[in-house]
């Protein structure tokens, strides 16, 4: 493998899901874990390195179509092994999976790092705690301000799974880009973040859900976007037991009020619940 060229290596790791597929040539347990993932290592080493003193491509400059092209086709190889066969032993998973992981986030390029964030919930179920706020969330956090909408919006719900699984370090820093992500330019990502916001606070702190919590609500709710008030609106609703009497009586309810002749129909509706 290591003597051909980097088109015939793509083609061939372009096929090897097909083959790996339960029936195929190559699906067996001992041909996929160590014949072929040291090949997509191999791989993967050759088109992150830049330049003899061995930094990540995705350290600095612009990775090279033809790298990124073998790195694509090595993903989906990788993960289909991780799934089929790695999953079974949590230290084998750990031991191959991590090391590639670390390698792929450091590459500088949304395409991969997009593949990396649609098998978080794969990660998140057969890494440990420290592997997973090590490898997985520190480098995924520069999703959240990346200037692309669809990779903020990505890397926002891909976090979801892994929220209990955090440090309270972490998680503070999660709270942090939450906060930041309600001003976020675009609506669908306020939107989802206060859908996120409701859904994780059973998980949260009881200092945590104060400082994030009813703040995240109070300011959705003024957002000129329906779909967030109303969002805003049902998440209060999920999360009225974590609110005492008072803060029902003195903070929730003045904000939930004026939403009963609110222009939008839905968000009426909403507020009558």
């Amino acid at each position: 493998m290591d003597l051909k060229g980097v088109e015939e290596k793509v083609i061939f790791l372009q096929k090897l899901p097909s083959l790996m597929a339960p029936g195929g040539t190559l699906s067996g347990r001992s041909m996929c874990v160590y014949k072929i993932v040291p090949i997509l290592v191999s791989c993967l080493r050759q088109a992150t390195m830049k330049g003899p003193d061995g930094s990540e491509g995705g350290s600095g400059g612009v990775l090279q179509d033809v790298d990124r092209r073998l790195i694509m086709a090595v993903t989906p190889a990788f993960f289909q092994i991780a799934e089929m066969h790695l999953r079974q032993d949590p230290s084998e998973f750990k031991a191959i999976v991590t090391p590639m992981i670390e390698r792929l986030f450091a590459v500088n390029d949304r395409g991969i790092r997009g593949a990396l964030l649609a098998r978080t919930s794969l990660l998140a179920a057969h890494l440990d705690a420290a592997a997973l706020n090590k490898s997985v969330f520190e480098p995924m956090c520069s999703g959240f301000t990346d200037s692309s909408g669809p990779l903020r919006e990505l890397t926002l719900k891909s976090s979801i799974c892994l929220v209990s699984h955090l440090t309270p370090a972490n998680l503070e820093k999660l709270t942090r880009y939450l906060v930041r992500l309600q001003s976020d330019a675009d609506a669908s990502i306020r939107t989802n973040t206060v859908i996120f916001i409701g859904k994780i606070a059973p998980k949260l702190t009881e200092v945590s859900q104060g400082k994030l919590v009813l703040p995240a609500f109070t300011r959705a709710l003024k957002d000129n976007f329906n779909p967030c008030r109303l969002a805003a609106l049902r998440a209060v609703l999920s999360c009225k037991d974590y609110f005492d009497s008072k803060t029902l009586a003195e903070s929730v309810l003045p904000c939930v009020v004026p939403h009963l002749v609110d222009a939008a129909g839905d968000v009426r509706e909403g507020a009558f619940v």
